[in-house]
């Protein structure tokens, strides 16, 4: 069941990327909820919905440069590396079309990468790990430059009173 949330969820995710990319229109209030719910459910189920680990567990992130070799030799390593860039591309977009001013954005993905870290430490779901705060703040990066310039009301009324 795991699996095919997190397939149908990414479908729906990647709909709303894409959209987002490529319309630079408002998106009214219920759509934006929705996009969130969806991110919200996608995230749990990639992030939360495992096992307990035995113990809490950190790594500092040094174990990289092994990865690097294997990142197109290990299904497991690719899957991380790449999963974690990915997932967090939504919540670069998002606060894009927040028109957030990138510093603000940044700081304000950096809290909500640090709270679902260490969310994953406390309840022994995942490891807290500095490498996935990395490719996740890559992710957002990523997320908040594809975006294209949302239109606001103003500029769209100023474009057709010049006209």
């Amino acid at each position: 069941m795991n699996l095919v949330a997190i397939a149908i969820l990414s479908i729906m995710m990647l709909w709303f990327c894409f959209d987002m990319m490529l319309n630079t229109h408002q998106y009214r209030s219920s759509k934006i909820l929705i996009y969130l719910v969806i991110y919200i459910l996608l995230g749990y189920f990639v992030l939360f919905d495992r096992d307990n680990l035995a113990t809490n567990r950190y790594t500092n992130g040094l174990y990289i440069t092994k990865w690097i070799k294997l990142i197109f030799t290990s299904r497991i390593v690719f899957i991380n590396l790449v999963g974690n860039i990915f997932l967090f591309i939504p919540l670069g977009m998002l606060l894009k079309y927040l028109k957030l001013l990138p510093l603000k954005a940044f700081l304000i993905a950096c809290l909500i990468i640090l709270l679902i870290e260490s969310a994953q430490y406390l309840t022994k779901r995942g490891i807290f790990d500095l490498l996935d705060i990395v490719l996740n703040m890559i992710g957002v990066i990523i997320g908040y430059i594809c975006i294209k310039k949302v239109k606001t009301k103003e500029s769209t009324n100023l474009k057709t009173n010049q006209v």
